[in-house]
């Protein structure tokens, strides 16, 4: 998988909420998933009214993560915390 963030990553042209269901419903949502394949294609989707989640926007790193459920899994506090430390560097 690619790495997830990189220094000086550009900033998305709008605020990214990939859980507000107006976005889906008045806005444009292939933008937002669009700019994300491009930029940021492992994205952690900060908590505001759900918990945090990583959203994979690419085939190939989403097949990755779902036949390797014992690296990636929701179930250990541990992996989420790796992640996240990957997230930050």
């Amino acid at each position: 998988m690619r790495c997830l963030v990189s220094e000086g990553a550009i900033e998305p042209p709008v605020k990214i909420n990939l859980t507000d269901p107006n976005l889906y419903s008045h806005g444009d949502p292939y933008a937002q998933w669009r700019w994300l394949r491009k930029h940021q294609p492992v994205y952690w989707h900060s908590p505001a009214e759900l918990p945090g989640f990583w959203a994979l926007t690419k085939y190939d790193d989403a097949r990755a993560v779902y036949r390797d459920p014992a690296t990636f899994s929701s179930r250990s506090e541990e992996h989420t915390s790796e992640l996240q430390s990957h997230h930050d560097l």
